[in-house]
């Protein structure tokens, strides 16, 4: 959550609250779905091509 000079009711804060745990489960349930999962042997070349920008 963003820390800022104001007051946010209780309720403001429960919601933020609840909304930010759900975020970080459909992470973690992304994190692990075999529908996501990448192809290894293409991840280094890929992460070193966007390193050459120098």
């Amino acid at each position: 959550m963003l820390l800022t000079q104001k007051n946010y009711t209780q309720e403001a804060m429960d919601i933020a609250a609840n909304v930010s745990k759900d975020v970080e489960l459909r992470h973690a349930k992304w994190l692990v779905s075999i529908n996501h999962h990448v192809d290894q042997s293409q991840v280094l070349a890929t992460l070193s091509l966007s390193c050459e920008c120098y």
